[in-house]
């Protein structure tokens, strides 16, 4: 169970002039995807490589739990 939850918002990049078209298309993915978590339906731990920090949610059958990444390889912990 998640007894603290802590979110955050970004805005869409502003235009930037003269600045090529890929990166206005990459910084426009990352405002895109930054409030997204992947959704899993296996739990990640031993599994899945993530960095230090990385957050999952693991459908499993309905319900919903957050994974965190905690050494920057395979091993995860649910919160």
């Amino acid at each position: 169970m998640v007894t603290d939850l802590f979110a955050g918002n970004i805005q869409t990049p502003p235009i930037i002039k003269d600045s090529p078209v890929i990166l206005q298309h990459y910084l426009k993915d990352i405002s895109d995807n930054f409030n997204n978590l992947e959704i899993l339906t296996s739990a990640p731990n031993g599994d899945r490589q993530g960095k230090k920090g990385d957050l999952i949610v693991y459908n499993n059958g309905g319900v919903y739990t957050l994974w965190v990444n905690t050494n920057g390889s395979t091993a995860w912990s649910q919160l």
